[in-house]
């Protein structure tokens, strides 16, 4: 019993030497971080059986990436099927990365930048019934970071 009361002193005193030096709110922030960190770990995880299918990508020169569009939007043809933000552009700005859907019909193909063009599915769904991914149109917002 008396044990116990020496871990619960422990735990108090570390506990309370917490509260001192970090506010709740750095706490919860910090605690936040920690988790998108792991969930982002497990990202991870579910990628790893795509990298077979990326050496593939139909034959081009280079495996990867979608073929760019060559503009900051999807061309006519296409309809923008959807897109995510990095912080990547010079001074510290939101770069967008757009994909834009098509028929495909032809099936895969390779850019001029030997990327891979109608080989990737767009994991967001579809836009006017098209699911893969034509082109990726690539834009430096003036979005800060």
């Amino acid at each position: 019993m008396q044990t116990l009361t020496r871990i619960d002193r422990e735990t108090e005193s570390i506990g309370r030497s917490l509260a001192n030096s970090i506010s709740r709110r750095s706490f919860f922030g910090r605690l936040g971080a920690a988790i998108v960190v792991m969930g982002a770990g497990s990202l991870g995880v579910g990628a790893k059986p795509a990298a077979a299918e990326v050496l593939a990508c139909c034959g081009c020169a280079t495996c990867g990436a979608s073929t760019s569009c060559g503009t900051s939007d999807c061309p006519s043809g296409t309809c923008n099927c959807g897109s995510w933000y990095i912080c990547e552009c010079v001074g510290s700005a939101l770069r967008r990365y757009r994909d834009c859907c098509a028929s495909c019909s032809g099936g895969c193909s390779c850019g001029s930048d030997g990327r891979p063009s109608c080989y990737y599915t767009a994991p967001y769904g579809s836009c006017s019934g098209y699911t893969k991914v034509k082109c990726r149109a690539i834009t430096c917002t003036m979005l800060a970071c």
